[in-house]
């Protein structure tokens, strides 16, 4: 497979070469070329792989996985078994999500990623226990951010739960299994609560 029919793959119609040249920030003289048996520079070719998720080596060689895994580094907490807490332990072997995955879902920012274990059935059904959940870090723990999931941390004690913004540096701290709503609380954010990361989505892959 030559790189014209491999440029050809990534199309979904080769006739819409001005709307790929666009994706791609490169004239579509440029991309013609290729169709055509051009070879590009390394830049260009550094930048057809990246708007489109696939390995750069695949690209222009053939050769290796055409759609490279991101490693996210993993959060690093002892794992406890409290009833009614989903607590994070640190997922073992090196999972990772697809660059296009990424790209289809319009997640940017990959370097504030990081993984987790859930463990506990506090969050169920969005979040079940042994689900690896990919999340985005915040930038800082007692900001106000957007109602959803997140990781956050009591204490010591680090834990998923649903936060609602209240206004005032207040949250609403709940689980998503009815069994554990005695534990819902409304908390002082910094005081008594720190948001480390939003969770996104968990491997498998369900978005949450």
């Amino acid at each position: 497979m030559s790189f014209s029919d491999r440029l050809k793959e990534l199309m979904e119609d080769p006739k819409k070469t001005s709307a790929f040249a666009r994706k791609c920030g490169l004239g579509e003289a440029s991309i013609r070329q290729y169709l055509n048996g051009g070879t590009p520079g390394i830049d260009k070719a550094e930048a057809i792989a990246h708007a489109n998720g696939v390995s750069l080596e695949w690209l222009i060689t053939g050769r290796g996985e055409k759609t490279p895994h991101v490693l996210l580094p993993a959060f690093d907490a002892e794992a406890s078994a409290k009833a009614g807490k989903l607590v994070l332990g640190m997922p073992q072997g090196d999972d990772g999500v697809t660059l296009d995955f990424l790209q289809r879902h319009r997640i940017g920012g990959v370097e504030t990623l990081f993984a987790c274990a859930s463990y506990g059935d506090g969050m169920e059904p969005a979040i079940m226990h042994d689900d690896i959940v990919i999340l985005t870090r915040a930038v800082d723990g007692t900001e106000r951010g957007h109602d959803g999931i997140y990781l956050v941390l009591c204490g010591s004690q680090p834990m998923l739960n649903r936060i609602a913004f209240l206004g005032g540096g207040r949250v609403r701290v709940t689980s998503d299994n009815a069994a554990y709503a005695a534990n819902n609380a409304d908390l002082a954010l910094g005081t008594d609560i720190k948001l480390l990361g939003k969770a996104l989505f968990t491997i498998g892959v369900r978005r949450i």
